[in-house]
């Protein structure tokens, strides 16, 4: 088999091994399943008047099974003064480098990799074991490698983050990196001084043991609990060995192997775990696929079993000795970082080498110890690139007034009360019957991340209600959870019966994209759908999408080589892949394998002005003339401290940003092949429309008591508004209100994260939508602060300047001075907020 580092050198195969011998008299080894390797020698030479002859050797294994042997035996008539020396011959120490900046080009470029669980030596360890001479830290949970730091980087003082896996240990910051670089150790002098007469020494310790064997026990069923539930990782070149040795390496003595390239470890095989016939797992592994690696919830289970071992020792001395003696130690220490379990082991192996010679005796001996750290990457991460928005302008007045639209393209005007500040905008609406213009798609981004507990009852009902919504499908955001394929079969298998379309969308922060053997995940993703009634298809095309992915290589020599490798090739439909990648617009033109761009950052205002439509301008003519997918997304808000995720920052999202946005989709809809909503269920960035579930990233701070289904309620209409060319007739009054719960002036009495950045952004009002089937005269007020407005047929968005207290709405018949319509929000604006909280209550009247 090729080795995983560089295909062109042979690394051993099944139960097969190329084994080397470091020239040289070896008197001590210390091995362990590893990546890293360090070499010491040592020598010990002396002279004197009489004959003296020593011998000293040691051998042991850091692995559960341990062999040694140890000899010493001496004669002296005289004084004798030795010494002993250790060196490090081979590169063993991580040098830090400091903080610097990193970008989209990456300070070191080579590979990359993550886990919620990373610490400083695994990322560490995961470099050095690959080859590479640099590793860096980023973002708590990020682990990059290279041979050389990128041309551009510079120092920063943005490595503010602690690492996932130890907060007591930095790791890097937003687009700030931790460096370091692996050096050469310094060497180190020892002496051992001994004084005898007419001594004679002997002593000797032998332990002898057989070698340990792994066995298979068969291919298991899988399930949620795990078979093997203590230790997991996934491997690029998972095969039985790999697994067995990583697991060994760990402490655990089973290992079992699962959807080609998942590894998982574990004492004991789980109780209750049955077999299953062998045919189910039937995956080819990633590391060799001349070799099974289990199934689909089929996992291929094997058992060490440690090697037997006996000792002897025996000692006799006859005189008497004076003297002191050198003890040379050597560790092992093995770290282990995983998405779901931490475990770390530390080995020691101590050698005593006592020497007396004469007469110009020297003997040599050698110390070699290796040891190794491996790191896993499970996390779902989103990050965002910058987009740059123009202001869009408005007209104001200080006096009450009214405005009338004619069409869907919206009319400002501006109305002051007293202290309280008033816009209204209106569109008119038709009562003809459109139809659907042809291949025009709405759809919802669901980060499969944040369902673990679904299942196909769960994904029936939010299909359900996405689609009572006006929402043609889901964009199923998956990473690299081991448990995501099962939900989204699952999906799949909801939509059956059903119009609802479904397709794969990579989340290329979480899933691996280094090597050649990474193609096989997406491959399997896109694969397993290509037949499925309910997967897209757009224009005869199997649709897939990325978050990010402009960075991948998947083993090859350019972008288009990665990608047209990747999703293009190992298919069996054709595909059109539209990615979001957040990297410039010049750069589409030559990408080769992109069938279309999907505009991310496009759905919310990059600064403090309102939302337009510059970026997707800027996007549409960069795509020249391929597909192009425009996000519409409610809001963005996350929270997150140091540690857990340090996200912690907003966008925009005023000025009944959902509906305003829907508006300029609407008025630029020939332009749009599909739009797609951020998002159905991403709970930590606020911006969900779905109902709020259990599976939530550590976000209840901020989502408890928000439900935001009303916009899915909402984009009913306006979906269908642009899938027509027409906005529907509204036949019912509705009023819907939405705000921050406090001032972005606030101060919390208790947040350990601090106010988000970008906290100036927005501003303090309160939202109002109305649904209106006629003319009538709007009272709005919350607190100190109301308004008056009128309100023309269609929709109608109306702000309010924020005020502690509980907004209330009255839609009145201007001719008879009837109350049609009263409503009052269910939720409260507080002056004094415990905790920051810029995510939007959103209510609305029956």
């Amino acid at each position: 088999m090729t080795c995983a580092g560089d295909s062109s050198q042979i690394c051993g195969g099944n139960y097969a091994i190329n084994v080397y011998l470091l020239s040289g008299s070896s008197s001590a080894t210390s091995t362990s399943a590893s990546t890293s390797t360090s070499t010491s020698r040592s020598t010990s030479t002396s002279t004197s008047t009489a004959t003296s002859t020593s011998t000293s050797t040691t051998t042991s294994i850091s692995t559960p099974a341990t062999t040694s042997s140890s000899t010493s035996t001496s004669t002296s008539t005289s004084t004798s003064t030795s010494t002993v020396a250790t060196s490090s011959a081979s590169p063993s120490a991580w040098v830090s480098l400091g903080c610097y900046t990193d970008s989209s080009t990456r300070t070191l470029s080579a590979y990359s990799t993550s886990s919620n669980q990373l610490t400083t030596a695994s990322c560490q360890s995961t470099c050095a074991g690959l080859g590479y001479s640099y590793a860096g830290t980023e973002y708590s949970t990020e682990c990059y490698c290279a041979n050389s730091i990128g041309s551009s980087a510079s120092t920063s003082s943005g490595c503010t983050m602690t690492c996932g896996g130890n907060t007591s240990q930095m790791c890097g910051g937003n687009y700030a990196i931790n460096v370091y670089h692996l050096t050469s150790t310094a060497s180190t002098t020892a002496t051992a001084s001994s004084t005898s007469s007419a001594t004679t020494t002997t002593s000797s310790a032998v332990s002898t043991s057989t070698s340990g064997v792994w066995t298979s026990l068969g291919c298991y069923q899988d399930q949620n609990s795990r078979v093997l539930p203590s230790y997991n990782t996934n491997l690029a070149n998972n095969s039985p060995s790999t697994c067995e040795a990583t697991c060994l390496g760990l402490g655990y003595v089973v290992a079992g192997t699962e959807y080609g390239n998942q590894c998982w470890c574990a004492p004991t095989v789980a109780s209750g775990s049955v077999t299953i016939a062998s045919s189910n797992c039937n995956m080819a592994c990633a590391g060799d696929s001349t070799l099974s690696c289990g199934g689909n919830w089929a996992i291929n289970v094997y058992k060490y079993t440690p090697p037997s071992s006996t000792t002897l020792s025996t000692s006799s001395t006859s005189s008497t000795t004076t003297g002191t003696s050198t003890v040379l130690s050597t560790t092992s220490s093995i770290s282990t970082s995983t998405s779901t379990t931490t475990t770390s082991s530390s080995a020691t192996t101590t050698t005593s080498v006592t020497t007396t010679s004469s007469a110009t005796s020297t003997s040599s001996s050698s110390a070699t110890t290796t040891s190794s750290a491996t790191t896993t990457s499970s996390a779902t991460t989103t990050s965002s690139a910058t987009t740059t928005s123009s202001v869009t302008s408005t007209s104001s007045a200080t006096t009450t007034g009214s405005t009338t639209s004619t069409n869907p393209a919206t009319t400002t005007s501006s109305a002051t009360t007293g202290s309280s500040s008033a816009t209204t905008t209106s569109t008119t609406t038709t009562s003809s019957s459109p139809t659907p213009t042809p291949s025009k798609v709405v759809v919802a981004h669901h980060m499969v991340g944040n369902t673990y507990s679904y299942n196909q009852s769960t994904w029936s009902t939010n299909i359900a209600m996405a689609m009572a919504g006006g929402i043609d499908g889901f964009a199923l955001n998956v990473g690299s959870l081991d448990w995501e394929p099962a939900r989204v079969a699952d999906a799949y298998a909801a939509a059956a019966g059903t119009s609802f379309k479904l397709f794969i969308s990579l989340d290329m922060s979480s899933l691996s994209c280094q090597f050649a053997s990474d193609a096989t995940l997406v491959r399997q993703y896109i694969n397993n759908y290509t037949s499925n009634a309910n997967q897209l298809y757009y224009q005869g095309k199997q649709v897939v999408s990325t978050f990010s992915g402009a960075a991948c290589t998947f083993g090859q020599q350019s972008l288009n080589d990665a990608w047209t490798y990747a999703v293009k090739t190992g298919v069996n439909a054709n595909i059109a892949f539209i990615p979001a990648f957040f990297s410039d617009v010049s750069t589409f033109s030559s990408n080769t394998f992109q069938d279309g761009d999907f505009n991310w950052n496009g759905g919310w205002p990059m600064g403090s002005t309102d939302i337009d439509f510059s970026s997707d301008s800027a996007h549409i003519s960069a795509n020249s003339g391929r597909y192009y997918i425009a996000p519409v997304t409610p809001a963005f808000f996350t929270h997150y401290g140091a540690d857990t995720y340090n996200k912690n920052w907003i966008y925009r999202s005023d000025d009944s940003l959902y509906n305003a946005r829907w508006d300029l989709l609407y008025q630029n809809r020939n332009s749009i092949d599909m739009v797609e909503i951020i998002s159905w269920n991403d709970y930590g960035e606020s911006h969900y429309i779905g109902p709020i579930g259990v599976d939530q990233p550590m976000s209840q701070a901020w989502t408890t008591g928000f439900d935001h289904t009303l916009w899915t309620t909402m984009t009913k209409y306006y979906a269908d508004a642009w899938r027509t060319g027409v906005y529907p007739t509204i036949t019912k009054n509705k009023i819907y209100i939405s705000s921050r719960p406090h001032s972005k002036y606030a101060t919390a009495s208790n947040d350990g994260v601090g106010i988000p950045s970008n906290w100036q952004w927005t501003d303090d009002n309160v939202y109002c939508v109305v649904f209106s089937t006629g003319t009538y005269t709007l009272n709005l007020s919350v607190g100190t602060s109301s308004g008056t407005f009128n309100i023309t047929p269609g929709v109608n968005t109306v702000k309010l300047a924020m005020a502690a207290g509980t907004p209330s709405a009255q839609l009145v018949n201007p001719a008879t001075n009837a109350v049609v319509l009263s409503f009052t929000a269910g939720f409260t604006i507080v002056s004094n907020p415990v905790t920051y909280n810029f995510n939007y209550y959103i209510d609305a009247s029956p």
